[in-house]
């Protein structure tokens, strides 16, 4: 079994983040309604370095759909981090939510003309931040960190997660769906995620449940429509190749996981026995 960072102070940890979490999403509020990160803005979205493939697919890596594919698809090899998925998708969609219904930010299509603007992906408007992609991203690294295993903390596996986190933020800001502080929000945001879900998760003894017949169903259930979910258009027109490798292992994931269900196996011998 896979070593587990343990938890110390439980809840009087959980608190500590997430109440540290949200001043520092104070602060970039702050930051965003003076217009302070404007000029970094322009200069990362006005940067040509890379072709928008790149954007584009930076974009699939961060959607909270893909996490949970990415992560299904692998639940036999890190069953402590899938555990803390369905608390990361509860916490983390909990405080996305409550941040951009209490401090509505406009998005740079919404403010900027489009001259400024270089826009890759679909053209949003509304409720900027936090940015939802760098949040999963830093809630997965983080929760890999904690859960993974020895592997995952590795100065070099850890530093190779923390940089593609951090591509990910920044491709929101090239692709012209963020500012610089709703990424810093979202990435804060999901340091603080990821700690809660991996101890919500450790108390609450979901991967032992998970291991359960019904456990089983529904994390094959989850596998299966994940997959499905992320093989369709997300908006991005250069990354379904991705796409569609990604749902074909959590499809493939799904069906082992529900094919090894005791009924799936009582139906097999009986068919079997119906044809000798």
């Amino acid at each position: 079994m896979t070593a587990i960072v343990p938890a110390r102070g439980g809840l009087r940890v959980d608190l500590l983040s997430l109440a540290s979490a949200l001043a520092a999403v104070v602060g970039c509020a702050f930051v965003r309604r003076h217009g302070l990160d404007t000029a970094l803005f322009l200069a990362v979205n006005r940067w040509h370095g890379a072709p928008d493939a790149v954007w584009e697919s930076l974009g699939i890596a961060g959607l909270g759909l893909a996490a949970v594919a990415g992560l299904a698809a692998g639940a036999r090899h890190q069953p402590r981090v899938v555990a803390a998925l369905p608390w990361m998708l509860a916490v983390g969609g909990g405080l996305t939510h409550l941040v951009k219904q209490g401090a509505p930010m406009s998005r740079p299509a919404s403010i900027l003309a489009a001259a400024d603007l270089h826009v890759v992906g679909p053209k949003l408007f509304q409720r900027s931040m936090p940015s939802g992609h760098a949040m999963t991203a830093a809630a997965v690294v983080t929760m890999l960190f904690l859960a993974g295993g020895p592997f995952w903390r590795r100065p070099a596996v850890l530093l190779g997660a923390i940089l593609l986190s951090a591509a990910i933020g920044f491709s929101r800001i090239a692709s012209g769906a963020h500012w610089p502080s709703d990424v810093a929000a979202g990435a804060v945001l999901g340091w603080a995620t990821g700690c809660v879900s991996v101890h919500l998760a450790t108390v609450t003894r979901t991967e032992a449940w998970l291991a359960t017949v019904p456990g089983e169903a529904l994390l094959g259930a989850t596998q299966l429509g994940a997959g499905i979910a992320i093989a369709m258009d997300q908006g991005y027109g250069r990354t379904l190749l991705i796409q569609w490798v990604l749902a074909a292992a959590a499809v493939w994931a799904g069906v082992r996981t529900l094919a090894a269900l005791p009924w799936a196996r009582l139906r097999r011998r009986r068919a079997v026995e119906a044809r000798t």
